[in-house]
């Protein structure tokens, strides 16, 4: 496991957000710290207040910390247009939680030509934003710069999950989990060193036995904390070969143009990148995830969605159509972000193990 305390970062230096569609080369290059919000306690105490209990229940855990004044100080947050649970959160934060700088990033559903140029224009609000909280105009050349430290980041995430793929029981799911945890609330010129050292170290180790014996799991949907569920998976007797998740796999399949305009770049970056299963072009992502089963020798996918999220419940059927054309097998479970009854899923990835080969 790895040292990874953010107690040096202070909370007026973090801007949290919740999305992967947040534009992080932006805060980061406005001198602040993008900060992914993982609330850490599963209790609700609070959160019926706001929201009711048929609504994503990360979005639940989102209220009820921030109704617990947890992110109080916070130089501001960011709430994405990405379903109409983060619209009922945004407005819920912004008429009773005062005190909290929010910005609604909106996020068309195309990545066609004027879909890239609303975004831009979206783009440019959020640097205001950026700029009313921080007192200092944003400079397009620290946005440069920005964007190439991220570019990197994104190059050695890829390698990391290549990596993984040759050796998933030398890199289990737990310290990379840990690892992409830090990615998204550490600054970027930090992790990109550590990620520089852990590859070379991993390289170095590369001697694994017995890999072949265990079953190669690939990972889809909306899991918005895997680490559970990875555990299972790997107590099951399988092993984690991939992921398209927010913040796994998805996180990286882009990079952005360091030379024009830094907001035309980004906007173009972040809208033909893998998609996620709110946007248009789904049938992308659906390539994407056949190429990596390939790629990885991935013998069969789990999917995993967030109760009440329309977004990936509707997504599953068209995805596991193409699944099944290319027989390759696959297992939904609907999950809570603190999921309960473990024996109950550690028994269904059992009998999917068994049926895969």
């Amino acid at each position: 496991m790895y040292n990874f305390a953010d107690d040096d970062i202070p909370d007026e230096k973090k801007v949290g957000f919740l999305c992967p569609y947040t534009v992080e080369e932006l805060i980061d290059a406005a001198g602040f710290i993008p900060y992914r919000i993982i609330p850490e306690s599963p209790d609700l105490d609070l959160v019926d207040a706001y929201l009711p209990n048929n609504i994503c229940s990360y979005l639940r855990h989102l209220v009820d910390l921030a109704a617990k004044d947890g992110l109080r100080g916070y130089a501001g947050l960011v709430i994405n247009n990405s379903c109409d649970a983060a619209r009922r959160t945004y407005d819920v934060l912004k008429s009773h939680m005062g005190g909290l700088e929010i910005f609604f990033q909106d996020i068309p559903k195309k990545c066609d030509a004027p879909a890239v140029h609303y975004f831009s224009h979206i783009l440019g609000g959020f640097v205001n934003f950026l700029e009313g909280i921080s007192g200092v105009p944003l400079q397009k050349d620290a946005v440069r710069e920005s964007i190439g430290r991220y570019n990197k980041n994104r190059a050695l995430l890829s390698k990391l999950f290549s990596l993984r793929a040759q050796y998933p029981r030398l890199l289990r799911s737990e310290p990379i989990l840990e690892l992409l945890d830090a990615n998204v609330r550490r600054p970027k010129s930090e992790m990109n060193i550590f990620f520089e050292r852990f590859i070379g170290e991993v390289r170095e180790t590369m001697e694994e036995s017995g890999t072949a014996a265990r079953k190669r799991v690939f990972v889809s949907g909306n899991l918005i904390n895997p680490h559970t569920f990875f555990s299972i998976i790997e107590e099951a007797g399988g092993v984690i070969v991939g992921d398209d998740l927010c913040f796994g796999g998805r996180y990286f399949t882009h990079q952005t143009g360091e030379n024009g305009e830094p907001l035309e770049n980004l906007a173009q970056s972040y809208l033909t990148k893998t998609p996620c299963g709110r946007m248009v072009n789904s049938s992308d992502r659906y390539d994407a995830v056949m190429d990596a089963l390939k790629r990885f020798h991935a013998h069969g996918l789990v999917y995993t969605s967030l109760k009440f999220c329309d977004n990936f419940l509707v997504d599953y059927p068209s995805l596991k159509k193409r699944l099944d054309m290319e027989g390759i097998p696959s297992l939904f479970l609907e999950s809570e972000y603190y999921p309960m009854g473990k024996g109950q899923i550690l028994t269904r990835i059992e009998g999917f193990l068994e049926r895969i080969s």
